[in-house]
């Protein structure tokens, strides 16, 4: 992805949710920036879950420390992972949903926080979802 600051959905971190089910997620993302172009990320789905709790742990490329974030809805807005390096950033999410009445799809988004620069998401990706 190139100068975009709007968050998009990830062709490949996705899964479909049947209706009225429970589902546990884990997610790994590892991501470079140019500069200090920093990344953000969120996390979609149906606008009438039953119930979302997450919690997300990440650390800015060239970061030595995790910082934790926890969502009781969706994250459509985004959470910022902010840094002034370039390589090794990742991101860990924890979620427990329980879909509403009608299926959708669990949607991994992301973006780049500054038009600046770019960022992209490396090949060593990880999604995991299971029936609660």
């Amino acid at each position: 992805m190139t100068n975009s600051t709007v968050l998009v959905n990830d062709d490949a971190l996705f899964f479909n949710m049947a209706a009225s089910t429970g589902y546990t997620v884990q997610l790994v993302a590892f991501f470079d920036t140019s500069g200090t172009g920093d990344f953000k990320f969120g996390f979609t789905g149906s606008n009438v879950a039953t119930s979302v709790r997450a919690a997300a742990y990440f650390v800015p490329p060239s970061g030595t420390a995790f910082t934790a974030a926890t969502f009781t809805a969706y994250n459509t807005a985004g959470t910022a992972v902010l840094g002034t390096g370039s390589n090794g950033g990742i991101v860990i999410l924890h979620a427990a949903i329980i879909n509403g009445a009608n299926p959708s799809t669990f949607n991994f988004s992301w973006a780049q926080r500054s038009e600046e620069h770019t960022s992209e998401l490396q090949s060593r990706l990880h999604l995991v979802c299971r029936l609660l």
